[in-house]
């Protein structure tokens, strides 16, 4: 990643450069009086487009641009929260635009999951258009784009309230209509939260860097709350589908979406659990974990003693996020009876 400064804040950048959009410049950004002090993380493998657009940026004042045509070092920068608005295309060398996006949504990746992202893509069949907002960016940008309708992007991310959908699968943006179902599996029961716009708040300069912080770290924490209910409820409803299909018999190789599904909330769930209030289930979560795959190892015949417990453990740990009295007790309980088999 380079990383190029520019002193020219405020200046109003040439009309070539933004795509006829500059008409309206002080109107659309007059009232971002920081702008300069946005970070952003470019990453486009086109040499002439890239350079077009870090003209662009710097024209309007964002002074702090890191630009590359590969995705080495863009983890760091996230790493490290070195970053308010990433934009970047899917064909970049070096990574998986969907899969570092999936990652800093569900908190892989970062301080932050509420980065806001902008993804660029070129290839836009149906797929693969499914596949970038099924990731969780803010916007999807097909190409080819002007400098100018790239900005109106962002200052939509900069003006809009920021409504994200938590499922099991999904964390990202909502985007529903009231004749869609959100982004997720349709079996959850998808929950929608508020969340920081730390763009807006950088730019129009109203929160400093520690108060930006601490309210992404207060929503992290809810929206941590919210992902483990979920994961709750698709434990359930997956140990519900999977235990009649091997008490019939006859268990196929379709089995193993269910049980895959079942590993990762399973998995998810007891990461996500340490550390919370909800951490005496974390023995529980990872009986859970262990057990699924015992079970997917010898998928079309497990051990029926093994199926049976899939219940069991789906019981106490559902129990703990539906504030049931005894949840304790009960993990307690089948953690000890686990342990002595």
């Amino acid at each position: 990643m380079n990383v190029s400064t520019s002193h020219a804040v405020g200046a109003e950048p040439a009309a070539a450069s933004t795509g006829g959009a500059t008409g309206d410049w002080k109107r659309v950004y007059g009232g971002l009086s920081n702008v300069g002090d946005v970070r952003i993380t470019l990453c486009e493998p086109n040499s002439q487009l890239r350079m077009s657009l870090r003209m662009a940026f710097q024209g309007i004042g964002f002074r702090k641009l890191s630009d590359g045509d590969s995705l080495r070092g863009v983890e760091t920068v996230v790493e490290q929260g070195e970053v308010d608005l990433l934009i970047w295309d899917t064909s970049c060398a070096g990574g998986d635009v969907c899969q570092l996006t999936h990652d800093i949504r569900h908190h892989r990746l970062g301080k932050n999951p509420f980065l806001p992202i902008i993804t660029m893509i070129t290839d836009a069949t149906p797929a693969n258009i499914r596949k970038v907002m099924e990731s969780g960016p803010d916007d999807l940008v097909v190409k080819p784009i002007s400098t100018g309708f790239l900005f109106n992007r962002i200052m939509s991310i900069v003006e809009r309230k920021r409504l994200f959908v938590v499922t099991s699968d999904y964390i990202g943006p909502e985007r529903r209509n009231k004749n869609r179902q959100p982004q997720g599996s349709s079996q959850d029961s998808p929950q929608i939260m508020e969340v920081p716009n730390p763009l807006r708040d950088r730019a129009t300069g109203v929160e400093n860097t520690r108060e930006l912080q601490i309210a992404i770290d207060q929503a992290t924490r809810n929206l941590n709350d919210r992902k483990m209910s979920q994961h709750a409820i698709r434990i359930s409803d997956q140990v519900e589908l999977i235990v009649p299909i091997y008490k019939k018999g006859g268990a196929d190789e379709s089995v193993l979406t269910h049980l895959d599904r079942l590993q990762y909330a399973s998995e998810d769930l007891a990461r996500r659990v340490n550390g919370t209030s909800y951490e005496f289930i974390g023995e529980l979560t990872m009986a859970m974990v262990d057990l699924v795959g015992r079970i997917k190892a010898q998928h079309l015949t497990p051990d029926s003693k093994e199926v049976d417990l899939l219940p069991e453990l789906s019981r106490a740990i559902k129990a703990a996020f539906d504030e049931d009295e005894g949840a304790a007790e009960l993990a307690q309980r089948i953690s000890q009876s686990i342990r002595q088999r």
